[in-house]
């Protein structure tokens, strides 16, 4: 489970979200992370 997501708007509309994840836990939990959200 990511620790919580960040969503970045620019003036123009533009946007970029991201799921953040804590420093301490990236090795375990990101690849698992990634191959639930890798598209099928």
């Amino acid at each position: 489970m990511p620790a919580g997501e960040l969503q970045l708007v620019t003036n123009n509309g533009e946007s970029v979200e991201c799921t953040l994840i804590l420093m301490s836990e990236w090795r375990a939990k990101l690849p698992g992370y990634l191959m639930e959200s890798a598209p099928s």
